[in-house]
């Protein structure tokens, strides 16, 4: 056993040295006294505070540890573990005294909240519910308080569910949207809740610097947070995208529309998307023929850089080569013609994302098709549920808790074709050929054998990797920085 533990240390130190990563914090699971394998791990985080909370569930106890914004430990909890009908989690707070847990069955028809207070060593598991005929639509957390969109189907109202983790008061706020509309496919006219509510639980949150997959940049609806504002994109008209803004302190929606590079031009195959980073919104479209971006200053619509190729031109803003990965032949190809690039990604689900690269901006752009994975169609990502606290069945990733674990996950799961650019603070190209590697391919390097239950967060400005030893019965938190 001895010689066990020693020869999972030094693969440890072998792997963070090579990789040159840093250990931020280990520590035992020392409340666990069975013998039974843990089943999950989830991590939450205090944006405010960067406290974290790790609950480490086993099948029958949730063991529960509160670390500071140094990673020390500081207070933890043991918790009954029993299995409800609550599969999904939301979101947290988390205070100096106690941390809530939302949670949802699997329709989001359904809600709970969890309180753990680690002053008092206990939890208080409630049910609550929406009014009716509001139906929920995505979640996020503001100021260390709890916020769910929701739509009512019948009154179009927009409206946003505001939870006091002090008081435990939840209310409910309309949103005045000043009978504001949207443009959508074939230039129909539609209400923004009509339009919010065909895309539903399916609008994907996006995280500044968090690489995203093709597939989740192509998404015609996309949800950012910045401050005090939730920016909804909407990029279904092959006139433009249309932007609106809710104000979340002040209730309200402002709108805004940027037109499509290609506007003007029909064409049958046509596709069109974009993607917002702080001040900048970049534009693409194109088709089989001809592809333009737009980048503009989001905030008054300057246009800063143009970017056009045809189809029989070199791609001159390419920093990579023309990529295919997940091919059900070959998982990886390289394609040299700009006609080939441009057929593909116009017959497919076109996107464009943007990191920052160190100092400069580094942009995906191109397209996927859906392909199965080898068991059937892609599975979907969710949780399980708890109670002393139900976390019986859930998972470390969710659609609204985690997204940095949700997009880390989403790129094996695609058939896309790809380029990678980068361009410096002007937006002006740099003409270099380069592997460009995001954080996500320096921490799918980074693997510890003897280990399970990787989860990966995004704190401040870097990412943590967590990985749970059953030999040690430890918990590592590793960070990762570009």
């Amino acid at each position: 056993m001895q010689k066990s533990k020693l020869l999972f240390a030094l693969t440890l130190l072998y792997c963070l040295i090579s990789e040159a990563q840093t250990e931020i914090t280990q520590f035992k699971n020392d409340l666990k006294t069975s013998y039974s394998f843990v089943k999950n791990i989830i991590p939450t985080v205090n944006k405010d505070t960067n406290e974290l909370v790790i609950f480490i569930m086993d099948p029958k106890k949730v063991y529960t540890y509160k670390l500071n914004e140094n990673f020390k430990v500081v207070d933890k909890i043991t918790s009954e573990n029993k299995k409800r009908k609550y599969k999904t989690i939301l979101g947290s707070t988390i205070n100096k005294d106690d941390c809530m847990l939302f949670l949802s069955n699997s329709n989001q028809e359904k809600f709970a909240y969890v309180n753990l207070s680690f002053q008092n060593k206990t939890t208080i598991f409630q049910e609550f519910s929406l009014h009716k005929g509001d139906n929920f639509v995505q979640s996020f957390s503001y100021k260390n308080r709890f916020y769910m969109l929701a739509i009512n189907k019948d009154s179009k109202d927009i409206l946003l569910y505001e939870f006091n983790s002090k008081n435990k008061k939840i209310d409910r706020n309309k949103i005045d949207e000043k009978n504001n509309f949207l443009l959508t496919k074939n230039d129909q006219v539609k209400r923004i809740a009509d339009v919010i509510n065909k895309y539903g639980r399916r609008i994907q949150k996006f995280e500044k610097d968090t690489p995203n997959s093709i597939e989740s940049a192509s998404n015609l609806i996309k949800m950012y947070l910045k401050n005090n504002e939730i920016i909804l994109s909407f990029d279904e008209s092959l006139k433009g995208t249309q932007v609106i803004t809710i104000n979340i302190d002040k209730k309200t929606i402002t709108k805004k529309t940027f037109m499509n590079p290609l506007s003007k031009i029909k064409s049958f195959r046509k596709k069109s998307n974009s993607f917002i980073y702080d001040d900048i919104i970049a534009l693409i479209s194109g088709d089989a023929n001809i592809f333009k971006m737009h980048i503009l200053k989001y905030s008054s619509g300057e246009l800063i850089q143009e970017y056009a190729i045809s189809k029989d031109e070199e791609i001159s803003f390419k920093n990579t080569p023309i990529i295919q990965t997940g091919g059900e032949y070959a998982k990886f190809r390289e394609f040299e013609k700009t006609s080939k690039f441009l057929r593909k990604i116009s017959a497919s689900n076109m996107g464009v994302s943007i990191i920052k690269n160190n100092d400069d901006y580094q942009f995906t752009i191109g397209g996927y098709v859906t392909r199965n994975s080898p068991g059937g169609a892609i599975p979907m990502m969710g949780m399980g549920a708890f109670g002393g606290i139900p976390l019986g069945s859930v998972s470390n990733v969710t659609f609204y808790f985690n997204p940095t674990m949700f997009a880390y996950n989403s790129f094996n799961t695609t058939k896309s074709t790809k380029i990678e650019c980068l361009f410096n603070k002007h937006l002006e190209h740099i003409e270099k050929e380069e592997r460009l590697e995001t954080i996500f391919d320096k921490i799918k390097k980074h693997k510890v054998s003897n280990t399970s239950h990787e989860t990966l967060f995004k704190y401040k400005n870097f990412f943590i990797q967590g990985y749970y030893s059953n030999l040690n019965k430890s918990y590592y938190l590793i960070k990762f920085t570009q």
